[in-house]
């Protein structure tokens, strides 16, 4: 199935079109690489209106004051994306499907595996006067590590996690 995706602006206004469907005016929209979910049934973007909101399948999540781009899982079957209450020192909450999780780092990203069923981050934290990272997989902390576990290390994670058969492994981290 081909799908179309499209903004319209006019007189200081911009609306995505999808497949020729109108969808809510905003003052800005952000369009990325990931719009369209694998399976291009889905569809993610972000408007802004004096703050920003997450429009997943048409429907407006947030407002938000900062936000990060929305990733689908690898079966398009979860949408995931950061919204923040205020700038960079704000707090931001990880929304998966709609609900918004735990607080998560303003700079954090997250990793779907292939399949989509394994989600990974980077997790900073202050433990005293020191910033710990520690690389999280479907919500379960590894070790701490005063380096800056880094997002290859996410999806080394996710992968390994899974492995190419789907099956769970002993958690790595």
């Amino acid at each position: 199935m081909r799908r179309v995706v499209w903004v319209s602006k006019d007189k200081g206004s911009e609306r995505v079109f999808v497949d020729g469907m109108p969808g809510p005016v905003f003052d800005k929209v952000e369009l990325n690489a990931d719009t369209f979910s694998p399976d291009s049934t889905r569809v993610a973007y972000w408007g802004k209106r004096d703050k920003w909101y997450a429009i997943v399948d048409g429907k407006e999540y947030g407002p938000y004051a900062m936000q990060r781009r929305i990733i689908f899982s690898g079966d398009s079957g979860r949408p995931v994306w950061h919204g923040c209450s205020s700038s960079w020192s704000g707090k931001c909450v990880r929304v998966t499907n709609g609900v918004e999780g735990d607080p998560v780092e303003p700079t954090a990203e997250d990793v779907f595996s292939r399949e989509g069923s394994t989600l990974a981050f980077r997790e900073l934290t202050k433990e005293g006067n020191r910033r710990v990272a520690r690389v999280v997989v479907n919500g379960e902390k590894g070790r701490r590590s005063r380096r800056s576990a880094g997002l290859t290390s996410a999806r080394t994670a996710a992968t390994w996690r899974t492995g190419r058969s789907g099956t769970t492994r002993k958690s790595c981290g």
